[in-house]
């Protein structure tokens, strides 16, 4: 189970792992983006817990093809790392931070 997930916790977790890279520390950076687990937002909507039957999309809330683009930087920058690629992950990750930047977009 990743944090709670809210605008704050994610551009930290994204600045985290970012400043990690530059360091070249890819562990820390991975850790970083693991631990926020941002693959939640992209899964099938889950089903509401109130008594209707009605489903809640996770990735509404904050915008659903802001979610899907950083989710796809994040990606690219693990799947970098696990390649030892440390500039394509630190480009993947300031990617992802700047699209989550980009509110409402």
């Amino acid at each position: 189970m990743g944090i709670m997930l809210n605008e704050e916790s994610i551009a930290e977790s994204l600045d985290e792992a970012v400043r990690n890279l530059e360091s070249g520390n890819t562990e820390q950076a991975q850790g970083a983006l693991e631990v926020l687990d941002f693959g939640r937002l992209v899964r099938r909507p889950i089903e509401d817990s109130s008594k209707t039957v009605r489903f809640v999309d996770p990735a509404g809330p904050f915008g659903g093809e802001r979610v899907y683009a950083t989710y796809q930087h994040i990606s690219a920058c693990l799947g970098a790392i696990d390649k030892h690629e440390l500039e394509a992950a630190l480009s993947e990750a300031k990617a992802a931070e700047a699209r989550w930047a980009k509110k409402g977009k």
